[in-house]
């Protein structure tokens, strides 16, 4: 290859402290590149860690719940879960659980939502698409509503009077 004459002859130009300055700053550029990507990677590196560990925590919370005294009906619910329903069956799956414990109905809901998610996928859909307000609400909405502790649940009403206008 032929070599530029002008770049050959501007090379010759710049006083030598003006390129080591040169160089040295693109030798930083160089390391700072590299110390990001490594960070980059070391970031990668932990989140993957993390779901890692999250998902074997869930996996002995669901072990624990199924050796526990609802783990026969929890057993049912997975083998419900594990055939094609319709929104109305898991709603209708979902009501079994109301009286359980919040731990047992936090599981159940992430169970069914598991579920939904993984169809709504599977049709090519968005994971997670909440109606617009004045829609009717979609199954995970609905079973929400029915899994919520029912002491939260509750409307409160105002304990503070209101005044008449005069």
């Amino acid at each position: 290859m032929a070599s530029n004459p002008f770049l050959d002859l501007a090379d010759r130009q710049i006083a030598a402290p003006v390129q080591a300055r040169r160089r040295a700053a693109e030798t930083r550029t160089a390391r700072r590149l590299a110390a990001e990507t490594k960070v980059e990677l070391d970031l990668f590196d932990d989140h993957e860690r993390q779901l890692r560990r999250w998902r074997h925590w869930r996996q002995e919370r669901l072990q624990q719940a199924l050796a526990g005294p609802h783990g026969e009906a929890l057993a049912k619910l997975l083998a419900q879960l594990r055939a094609p329903m319709s929104d109305a069956a898991m709603i209708e799956a979902a009501r079994a659980w109301r009286e359980a414990d919040a731990g047992m109905r936090f599981l159940v809901l992430h169970l069914i939502d598991t579920v939904l998610i993984r169809r709504r996928e599977r049709v090519g859909l968005p994971a997670f698409d909440d109606p617009l307000p004045g829609a009717p609400l979609n199954a995970f909405l609905v079973i929400r509503a029915l899994l919520e502790d029912p002491d939260v649940a509750k409307p409160r009403r105002s304990t503070s009077k209101k005044r008449k206008r005069g």
